[in-house]
């Protein structure tokens, strides 16, 4: 039963992190949700990454005996295909209501409003053990496992890491990087997260393979920015800057649309930028 949630943090979090599929529920004083509501009604579970850690002898999940009426799946072979849409290794948003089913008994007070504004995003496991999907394990463990990028020859060498992934990235964006120990920014491409074929969003990018996301207060530990705190110099402050930015394109005929940032673009993000550092606006990446 939902009552409320600790404050800056989300009770999403919590549902979406249950041990499996089957209990991922709550419900509140307007209505009742779940997700995965295919394999709920047909009494499957699904194992989630919590859901390893629990011993094989232990009961999966808080709601106790109920997985005893669930036939219990560790990974998805149970479909005897690729997984599609269904891999575990792909992240989902609240706001795709395909993956969830509400039920109101009053309207007024609807369980909906659990997700107005809400950003929060899950996936069921780091891998998939499903051997006919082509994002198995055991394909997905020849790939790079990128820490980020930073100078010269990460810009050189990291593309040939995203042109060769397995399987092959299906979209690319291309952005402007401004990497901490870089002479100039770069063009550079963007992967689109596994599982999205749609025109991506923000949400959609994998930016990790250029800059790791850092909490403000772990900034004193992460190496200075010599592009940004020489740009900054020509504006006449002395302020230095810490960490790498990544510049992606929106547009503004379509919200959230991702496009591809060209040369001419690069002019651009310069002058904003160097505008940012001149008044002061632009804080640690």
């Amino acid at each position: 039963m939902l009552s409320a949630s600790h404050k800056d943090q989300n009770i999403l979090h919590i549902i979406l992190n249950a041990p499996t599929t089957a209990n991922m529920l709550f419900m509140t004083t307007g209505g009742l949700c779940y997700f995965y509501p295919n394999f709920y009604h047909a009494g499957i579970a699904i194992q989630s990454h919590s859901g390893n850690l629990v011993p094989y002898d232990k009961k999966l999940g808080c709601a106790g005996e109920v997985t005893d009426e669930f036939e219990m799946q560790r990974d998805m072979s149970f479909l005897n295909r690729t997984c599609d849409d269904l891999c575990p290794t792909f992240w989902h948003h609240v706001q795709e209501k395909h993956w969830r089913l509400s039920v109101n008994w009053n309207v007024e007070d609807s369980v909906t409003k659990v997700f107005h504004d809400i950003d929060v995003e899950w996936r069921l496991n780091r891998e998939c053990t499903n051997s006919e999907c082509p994002h198995c394990f055991m394909v997905m463990s020849q790939n790079f496992e990128c820490a980020g990028a930073s100078n010269r020859d990460d810009v050189k060498f990291l593309p040939s890491e995203i042109w060769y992934h397995k399987p092959p990235f299906v979209q690319l964006i291309k952005g402007i990087f401004y990497g901490g120990q870089c002479h100039q920014p770069f063009l550079v491409p963007i992967p689109v997260k596994d599982g999205i074929d749609s025109p991506p969003t923000l949400d959609d990018l994998d930016i990790n393979y250029w800059v790791k996301q850092y909490k403000l207060y772990e900034c004193h530990s992460i190496a200075l920015n010599q592009l940004l705190s020489r740009m900054s110099s020509m504006t006449g402050s002395k302020e230095t800057f810490h960490g790498s930015i990544l510049v992606i394109k929106q547009t503004r005929h379509v919200p959230n649309l991702i496009v591809n940032m060209t040369k001419q673009d690069q002019l651009v993000a310069n002058f904003l930028i160097l505008s940012a550092l001149h008044y002061h606006i632009l804080t640690d990446a």
